[in-house]
């Protein structure tokens, strides 16, 4: 089920609202120590007002929400550029910079108010945001000093991404433009585009938030006699421990923040005895992994508290001499919230919101590997599309909230009837879709769509009224009636209108 463009733009303004919170915190904790940062919070404070005033578009004038939003997102990004510069040391001239706000702007201008156009202006945005993006990731990947590179690649992979993403709009705009001058109503490929700008956003997010600790880290390694100072005053959780056991030397107060422990709870013990990991084997293959390669970066894992609460961190190490000692210097940032937001990203992105239900996206997913597990061992699946009876008359007479209620309950039972190796989902509107696996043929699937039959016989409860339904089912079996999820589907929906050609309520099996 698509994304309507007001809610991918509200989630995208969710996203900024709780990255410029993030930004702004980070400011205040490390506002004496590294330049620059507070240009990011500008960036980001300046990204957010211009992401409100894109989704307010309608409720307040258009000279707020198109000329002002889009001014205040493209001069966000000079800020941003500003403030790496000043991060990595390596300030520039930004005449042209200051030609190319100007110029984008007069242009903008003569594309909203003389000749209005949406899809110029947005090829205007995203190309003039692509060579921001573009100079912040060469910044990062070129200017930035040799010994700091390490630090910002993974913010530079994503600045890059972002140059990308926009360069590629502007130009599948140019050769295939916009419909229309309502920004909410420009379609499918502005919701993707958009979406994946949330993605990259959440990426963002934690690219920044991890410059931080990783510059601190390549501060250490470069001034080993500021080590002490730096690995006591960091907010971030920081243990040493040593390589050949595990056994911890020393930890940090953000260390102690983070896992509720005292100092004397936790040093001297090894990690096994301490069961900070979630997991013994998960620890035991990092362990190898750091064996290995003298160093990890990135690892998100599961940490467990002095309480027994679990918290997703993201860990970091490096494998130093001390005192002739192979040791294990570790870092760890609890990304707890970014990983719930995430998870609860790719939940909207695969699951339909009204039902809970899989989407056609994560059905295409799961077919596609069903189809490959029953090629490899010879087995049958089928298709069962099906629809309810005269579902618009439930919405005209109960209302539309009843209808949706009716749809709730009626994904309950499909996923309560099947089997957990099947998948059933919502297609839109009323329309479903099962992949029922490992059938022996015919018979065991005119058994499952018999069942089905029954199943919505039954009627719903739905405040307080009793409501009665009714569904027509078309089936298509693999690999009688086709070898790919395209045929079967069309068969599977030729059959159900046979279906319903057939007075509805039963079903059709699809022609060979």
């Amino acid at each position: 089920m698509a994304f309507d463009i007001k809610t991918v733009m509200s989630l995208w303004l969710l996203v900024s609202v709780i990255s410029a919170l993030t930004v702004v915190s980070m400011y205040f904790r490390y506002r004496d120590r590294f330049q620059g940062i507070a240009f990011w919070a500008l960036h980001m404070g300046l990204y957010s007002a211009g992401l409100l005033l894109l989704t307010l578009r309608g409720g307040i004038p258009d000279v707020f929400s198109v000329l002002l939003a889009n001014f205040l997102l493209v001069l966000s990004l000079f800020f941003l550029l500003t403030g790496m510069e000043r991060f990595v040391g390596r300030s520039g001239r930004h005449f042209h910079n200051y030609a190319l706000i100007a110029a984008y702007s007069l242009c903008f201008w003569y594309f909203f108010d003389v000749r209005p156009d949406m899809t110029l202006r947005t090829v205007l945005s995203s190309l003039t945001a692509s060579l921001l993006f573009g100079q912040v990731s060469f910044l990062l990947l070129i200017r930035t000093p040799s010994n700091l590179r390490d630090v910002t690649g993974a913010s530079a992979f994503v600045m890059a991404s972002y140059a990308v993403l926009s360069l590629a709009r502007a130009l599948l705009l140019l050769f295939s433009p916009l419909e229309t001058n309502e920004f909410f109503e420009a379609g499918g490929l502005t919701s993707v585009a958009l979406l994946c700008y949330v993605g990259l956003s959440v990426c963002w997010l934690v690219a920044l938030i991890l410059m931080i600790p990783r510059r601190l880290l390549d501060d250490v390694s470069v001034q080993e006699e500021k080590f002490a100072k730096i690995f006591r005053s960091s907010p971030s959780a920081i243990m040493l421990s040593r390589e050949t056991d595990g056994r911890i030397f020393d930890v940090n107060g953000g260390f102690l923040e983070m896992t509720g422990y005292a100092f004397e709870e936790i040093v001297g013990k090894t990690l096994f005895e301490t069961k900070l990991w979630g997991d013994d084997r998960e620890y035991a293959d990092i362990f190898s992994v750091l064996s290995r390669d003298k160093g990890a970066r990135g690892i998100e894992s599961v940490f467990r508290r002095k309480t027994g609460e679990s918290i997703s961190v993201l860990f970091s190490a490096d494998v130093i001499v001390i005192d002739g000692e192979q040791c294990i210097l570790s870092t760890f940032s609890d990304i707890t919230e970014q990983s719930r937001l995430r998870r609860q990203l790719h939940e909207m992105a695969t699951h339909d919101p009204l039902t809970g239900l899989p989407n056609r996206r994560l059905f295409d997913e799961r077919a596609a590997d069903a189809f490959a597990r029953a090629m490899r061992h010879n087995r049958k699946l089928a298709i069962m599309s099906f629809d309810i009876d005269d579902f618009k008359h439930i919405n005209d007479t109960n209302g539309h909230a009843v209808g949706d209620e009716v749809l709730r309950q009626a994904a309950v039972r499909l996923n309560d009837a099947l089997r957990a190796t099947d998948t059933v989902a919502r297609l839109g509107g009323d329309e479903f879709v099962a992949l029922i696996e490992e059938i022996r043929g015919r018979s065991d699937a005119s058994s499952v769509a018999f069942k089905l039959l029954e199943l919505f016989r039954r009627p719903f409860a739905v405040e307080g009224k009793e409501i009665r339904i009714r569904v027509s089912i078309g089936v298509a079996l693999y690999p009688e009636n086709g070898e790919t999820l395209e045929v079967l589907l069309k068969k599977s929906d030729d059959a159900l209108y046979r279906a319903k050609e057939m007075g509805r309520d039963t079903w059709q099996m699809a022609a060979d």
